[in-house]
């Protein structure tokens, strides 16, 4: 067995040429910016939809990632049910997720199957069932899981440093609290989708 002699640098070898492709861009009529990329050989696609609507963009912090979560909760023509089993049946995922500047729909599937994720995607961009009931269901965990993070040094450190870098008003500074999450209503929801979504 070969010893590994610590004493004796490494031999040094140049670093290949690395290939990274040429991201493509458009400007649609309506303003919307496409920017796409082919890279690799599979026919899979992850598909981006970035709105800029997270919580520096409103005056209740805690709305876009509320708006985040009951946006795959149904729709006018879709149950949560449907849509989990429609993106399961393709072995598709969808994920929507909220930050300080945006919120975002990310979805991985197969690229022949586009056509059929794209009314999906519509109908949970345009018309998510923002209901009562899905609401108390979902600020039910987050007052448990805020709960539950209070309990650690690292999220209250955290958090701690951001109030103090950032200030309280700020969405980077912001701290949540039970009654911040109690306050909200499926009105300041219904409100702010169709300020910032739409």
């Amino acid at each position: 067995m070969n010893v590994l002699n610590r004493n004796i640098a490494p031999k040094l070898s140049p670093i290949p040429r690395a290939h990274i492709p040429r991201l493509q861009s458009q400007e649609w009529e309506n303003g919307i910016k496409l920017h796409h990329l082919k890279a690799g050989s599979e026919d899979v696609l992850r598909l981006e939809i970035i709105i800029r609507a997270g919580s520096f963009y409103s005056d209740k912090i805690l709305v876009p990632p509320l708006l985040a979560k009951l946006s795959r909760e149904g729709t006018l023509s879709f149950s949560a049910d449907k849509i989990n089993e429609d993106l399961d049946f393709i072995g598709a995922s969808l994920t929507i997720s909220s930050s300080s500047d945006f919120i975002i729909l990310t979805i991985y599937s197969l690229s022949k199957h586009l056509s059929s994720i794209i009314p999906l995607l519509k109908e949970v961009l345009c018309v998510p069932l923002l209901k009562e009931k899905s609401l108390s269901i979902i600020t039910d965990k987050e007052k448990s899981g805020l709960n539950i993070s209070n309990k650690k040094n690292d999220f209250v450190a955290r958090n701690t440093l951001d109030q103090n870098l950032y200030g309280d008003a700020h969405p980077f500074g912001y701290y949540p609290n039970i009654k911040d999450i109690q306050s909200l209503s499926v009105d300041d929801l219904i409100k702010y989708h169709k300020k910032q979504v739409l």
